[in-house]
C-alpha cells in the first residue's frame, strides 16, 4: 500500500531549477537518479498533451516544491498537514508516478497505477467517521483495493483541480502500464482502446526507437 521509499536520497539530485524561460524544466522534476532521458521525454510528452493548463501547473508544483494538504490518517489519530509531491520512478519506457509524503517511517507513497478511483466528497469509511459537515465539498480520496488516502483542501475549487488532475494522471498511468505490457508481449497494431491517452503511441515509439 504505502510503498516505502523506492525513492533514493535526493541530496545529489536537485529537485528544482529554472530554465531560460524562468519555468521549471525537466531536470527539476523529482525523480530517481537512474531515470533515463527517453523515459523522461515520453512521460512528459504524454502528460503535457493530456493535462489542461491549470492541471499542468499543479503537476509542475507537485514535481518541484510540493503542495501542503491536510491528510486524514487511515486508522486513528488527528489529521495532519503533509507536503505532497509527485515522484517519478524509472520503468521500462516511462517514469511511473507515485504521490509521496513524509510519514513516521520516512518517505511513503501511493503508486498512481494502483488507484481504482479518485472520489470527491465524503465517500470513504474514513471520511464518513471523521469529516466535518461544513467541509464536505473540500474532501478528496484516492481509493485502492483495500485502503484510501483521504485529503482535505482549503476550498472546493482547489479540491476540484486536484480531482481532475489526479483522475487524468491515474488514467495515464494505467494506459502506460497497458502499453508497456503490450510491448513486452509483442502485441502490435493500430487498435487503440476507448479513452486512450493522446500521445502514448507516439511517445512509446520514440522512446523505443532511441537506441543509438
Amino acid at each position: 500500500w504505502y510503498k516505502e521509499a523506492i525513492l533514493p536520497d535526493y541530496d545529489a539530485h536537485p529537485i528544482r531549477g529554472d530554465g531560460d524561460d524562468g519555468k521549471s524544466d525537466a531536470g527539476a522534476i523529482l525523480c530517481a537518479p537512474n531515470a533515463i532521458y527517453t523515459a523522461m521525454a515520453a512521460t512528459m510528452y504524454t502528460i503535457r498533451a493530456t493535462l489542461s493548463e491549470h492541471e499542468y501547473s499543479l503537476f509542475e508544483r507537485l514535481t518541484t516544491d510540493g503542495v501542503t494538504v491536510l491528510k486524514h490518517p487511515f486508522r486513528s489519530g488527528r489529521p495532519q498537514k503533509k507536503r505532497f509531491q509527485l515522484s517519478l520512478v524509472q520503468g521500462e519506457l516511462y517514469l511511473y508516478m507515485y504521490l509521496t509524503w513524509k510519514g513516521k517511517h520516512g518517505m511513503q507513497g501511493i503508486e498512481l497505477a494502483s488507484v481504482d478511483r479518485v472520489a470527491s466528497g465524503v465517500d470513504t469509511e474514513v471520511l464518513k467517521r471523521k469529516a466535518k459537515t461544513d467541509k464536505a465539498d473540500c474532501y478528496l480520496s484516492l481509493v485502492t483495493a483495500d485502503r484510501s488516502l483521504d485529503l482535505c483542501f482549503e476550498s472546493s475549487e482547489e479540491r476540484d483541480l486536484w480531482a481532475s488532475s489526479l483522475t487524468e494522471l491515474v488514467r495515464i498511468e494505467k494506459q502506460v502500464r497497458a502499453s508497456s505490457l503490450a510491448l513486452d508481449s509483442g502485441v502490435v497494431g493500430d487498435r487503440s482502446p476507448k479513452g486512450a491517452v493522446p500521445g502514448i503511441a507516439a511517445a512509446t515509439a520514440a522512446a523505443a526507437g532511441d537506441d543509438d
